[in-house]
């Protein structure tokens, strides 16, 4: 389900049932509701407030069967003139793997200053910190399409 609350105001819902059956007996199975919401406030045509919950199961990069996915992120893009803009992000949220095989917590603080070049260039500077990794500065050349679908 998707809406435009107001202009400024949109929001996407999704409901659902999760089957994951895995033909291996040993592996554990899942089945249960999951959702995932996005709500997006642009209170100016230069800023935009982005959050998003969501409960799921998803498959793991690793170990185990599946990842039990709960998190809350809050998003805050803002343009400061048409060369410079910034992007804040804040997310807490758990991965539980069953089984008792582990429960993560999944912290991260991140700003995103980037800079576009009239020739069409970006240059972003990403800080990143979050409870299980130090702090990282990343520095990249990125096409302007690629940035344009993180928003």
């Amino acid at each position: 389900m998707e809406w435009d609350i107001t202009g400024k105001t949109q929001g996407r819902l999704l409901l659902g049932i999760q089957d994951k059956d895995f033909k291996d007996s040993r592996r554990a199975d899942f089945q249960g509701f999951s959702w995932r919401a996005n709500l997006s406030w642009s209170p100016t045509n230069y800023s935009t407030l982005s959050l998003e919950g969501r409960d799921y199961a998803r498959d793991p990069d690793i170990n185990g069967n599946y990842v039990k996915d709960r998190s809350i992120q809050l998003d805050w893009e803002h343009s400061w003139t048409p060369l410079f803009s910034s992007i804040a992000t804040a997310r807490y949220g758990t991965n539980d793997y069953p089984g008792d095989l582990r429960k993560d917590d999944d912290t991260l603080f991140e700003a995103t200053l980037v800079y576009s070049l009239a020739l069409g260039g970006t240059y972003p500077a990403v800080w990143a910190g979050s409870a299980a990794t130090q702090h990282s500065l990343a520095l990249a050349m990125i096409k302007p399409s690629s940035l344009s679908a993180r928003r």
